[in-house]
């Protein structure tokens, strides 16, 4: 895909923070497989001949001494503005990109906790290091934190053009407005490639997306959409207007007229443009052939062993605070019926085809009770509790299996334990609550009738 954009045109490549590791605190038990696939990522990023990037907490929770010497043996272009050392900066707090006769300047800073350094605060990076780029056509800051409000300490500093945020609910396809500047995602990890095209207008006073006379318009059938549905409520029964609607019916007209006269006219004074090339990382991008190598490679050494020998059956060991789903069957048997026809009855396999029956980050979501109180710890262990089963989601019955009515398990009541798994990550953002909860109930809710 990078291949592809630099064959169209000038690409710089860059990477905003939080791809090393995709989450903390990292389990012990996946420590050094978390590092081993950090070594993997680290060496794509330096096949992919990236141009600048910058560090965030998930990446230093791999170690501190751990990821500087990938930063190093890897020679990733790592930028720093609000980190020192042992009293010395060691990564550049900018770095300046040329490309097709412009100077982009490129501002990263860092968060977390950063063992034996110091995180000096966001803002005050920023501006020293703005302030020491020197003359540049655009300024592009790369921020690493995953908090929305994070974004809100860069607000009216004056320098900045564009913020790529590495915050995954930030949409990478739409430019937010941030001030004088804007912000775009930079896509969920490892399924998106965030791409943002900059066009520098003849005359153009600073920066404006491609779609602003439609993103314009969108405003004002909003506001309006509100206009509409307070005139609704406007009158009371009694004939005489709510005077509390009515003064919000008044700010709404007023907000509407303010947003139809922001709707840019071929008058207006140009900007430069902000654009969109943004690719989902499915199934129809081809992979490149030495990374799809050194993949394979890793997961042969990291993620597979001999195969056990077959279990059949889903009994939990013993001593587990676990049952396994054919413990339930006698008692349950409809409900174990209807489970083994659903795809979490067959989630381990999965993980076979794709050899990822070792993988730390899979396995726990492809098996049942794995890292959690009472579960099992290592992959290897997994055996009678392979498959997403009964107390994935109604939690470890061993005490009820053997005493049926004693401590029952409960059943969930929304979404919150399904997302530990389709958590917009993993499932690549395809997760509906509502879609997916008749596909695994036992039975229709008596409510839903």
């Amino acid at each position: 895909m990078i291949s592809l954009a630099r064959d169209a045109g000038p690409v710089v490549v860059l990477d905003a923070g939080q791809s090393l590791a995709p989450a903390t605190p990292i389990p012990e038990a996946e420590l050094a497989q978390r590092r081993a696939k950090a070594d993997l990522i680290a060496s794509a990023l330096e096949t992919s001949g990236i141009d600048v990037m910058t560090l965030g907490s998930h990446d230093w929770a791999l170690g501190v001494p751990e990821v500087r010497a990938l930063v190093t043996a890897h020679h990733l272009p790592v930028i720093a503005a609000n980190l020192t050392c042992d009293g010395a900066a060691p990564y550049p707090a900018y770095r300046v990109v040329e490309r097709a006769g412009r100077r982009i300047g490129f501002v990263g800073v860092t968060n977390g906790v950063v063992d034996g350094c110091v995180v000096g605060p966001l803002r005050d990076g920023v501006v020293s290091a703005i302030e020491s780029m020197g003359p540049v056509d655009a300024v592009v800051a790369l921020l690493p934190t995953e908090t929305p409000d994070t974004l809100k300490t860069l607000v009216g500093l004056s320098g900045i053009d564009l913020v790529i945020d590495a915050d995954p609910s930030r949409r990478p396809d739409a430019a937010e407005a941030l001030g004088r500047a804007w912000a775009v995602g930079a896509g969920k990890r490892g399924q998106m490639v965030g791409g943002t095209t900059l066009t520098w207008v003849e005359g153009g006073v600073g920066w404006a997306p491609d779609d602003d006379v439609k993103r314009a318009q969108g405003e004002v059938a909003r506001l309006q959409r509100r206009v509409d549905s307070l005139n609704k409520r406007l009158i009371l029964p009694n004939g005489q207007p709510d005077p509390k609607v009515a003064k919000l019916l008044d700010e709404a007209k007023h907000a509407v007229d303010q947003a139809t006269a922001n709707i840019p006219t071929d008058d207006s004074t140009p900007h430069n443009r902000i654009g969109k090339a943004n690719n989902l990382l499915d199934t129809s991008v081809a992979d490149e052939p030495t990374l799809a190598k050194a993949v394979e490679a890793f997961k042969a050494q990291n993620t597979t062993e001999a195969p056990p020998e077959p279990v059949t059956g889903h009994l939990a060991p013993e001593g587990s605070a676990y049952a396994g789903s054919d413990a339930c069957r006698a008692c349950h048997p409809d409900e174990f019926a209807q489970w083994v026809g659903t795809r979490h009855a067959t989630a381990w396999a999965s993980l076979l085809k794709d050899h990822r029956e070792r993988d730390q980050e899979c396995v726990s979501c492809h098996a049942t009770g794995v890292g959690l109180p009472g579960g099992l710890l290592a992959a290897s262990e997994i055996a009678g509790l392979r498959d997403v089963q009964c107390e994935s989601c109604h939690g470890p019955s061993k005490e009820h299996a053997s005493v049926p009515p004693s401590q029952r398990p409960p059943s969930p009541k929304d979404a919150t334990m399904c997302l530990t798994c389709h958590d917009g990550k993993r499932d690549e953002g395809r997760f509906d609550f509502k879609a997916y909860l008749p596909k695994v109930v036992h039975r229709p809710r008596q409510d839903s009738k």
